[in-house]
């Protein structure tokens, strides 16, 4: 069932091509931060190479703080205020504190746009690192907004009973297994026996292997979101309403 965004009962979350855009912004402003400010130090401290340690350091430091500053003093960075969003703590309209704002920004960094994923399967659109620290993501200015700005979460989740704690957990449990068993072969698949066995592994290898655990991770997180909403095979929703 299509749903429309209604003012009157929405929050107002953000829609995932708005905070998609912002994301883009950000990483060409950390982007141009890096290539700028590398490139003046390189030449103004070339004959300096503690100096130009200590700009990286700098420059690296900037970066990183960047998003977790303007996050907790002005509820977003550049790319959420160009795109009209911004970030609160939930069910108010204060900006994040400072340590949230930081596990939200190491969180969202490690895991990319598979933590956005999320917030097709959360009750207030969050991320996985909006639902890790207790954050939203909102319209900043509801008059420059149109419709297709905002993201209207499934009105189903209200309108079905979820299985058991225990139900639910123990399918995410088994799904899981699964998917280390389904890694874990393809892992011993694509190398050879003396890396498997003896951590002799070429750089190709290691490459390999290092993909194959961000996706097992990835992958992870998304079995325990769809678990806990009751969206796994097995172990879904009963339905109270049944839409048409």
């Amino acid at each position: 069932m299509a749903l429309e965004f209604d003012p009157r009962t929405n929050s107002g979350y953000a829609a995932f091509r708005l905070r998609f855009r912002a994301l883009l912004v950000d990483v060409g402003i950390s982007l141009a931060i890096f290539l700028i400010g590398g490139i003046v130090a390189g030449v103004v401290l070339e004959q300096y190479p503690l100096g130009r340690v200590a700009a990286f350091t700098l420059i690296v430091g900037t970066i990183l703080c960047y998003e977790p500053i303007m996050v907790s003093q002005y509820g977003g960075t550049l790319g959420h205020r160009a795109l009209n969003i911004r970030v609160v703590q939930a069910n108010t309209e204060r900006n994040l504190t400072l340590p949230k704002a930081v596990v939200r920004a190491l969180i969202k960094q490690f895991l990319g746009l598979f933590s956005f994923a999320f917030m097709f399967v959360t009750r207030k659109a969050q991320g996985l690192h909006d639902f890790a620290v207790g954050s939203e993501v909102r319209v900043r200015n509801p008059h420059l907004a149109r419709p297709a700005d905002y993201f209207v979460p499934d009105q189903l989740l209200a309108s079905q009973s979820l299985p058991s704690a225990t139900r639910r957990i123990t399918f995410i449990a088994l799904y899981n297994v699964l998917l280390f068993l389904i890694v874990s072969t393809m892992a011993g698949l694509s190398v050879s026996s003396t890396c498997l066995h003896q951590n002799i592994c070429t750089s190709s290898e290691r490459q390999g292997l290092s993909l194959l655990s961000f996706v097992w991770l990835a992958l992870s997180a998304v079995l325990l979101s769809l678990g806990w909403t009751a969206r796994l095979p097995d172990a879904r929703r009963n339905k109270s309403v049944i839409d048409s």
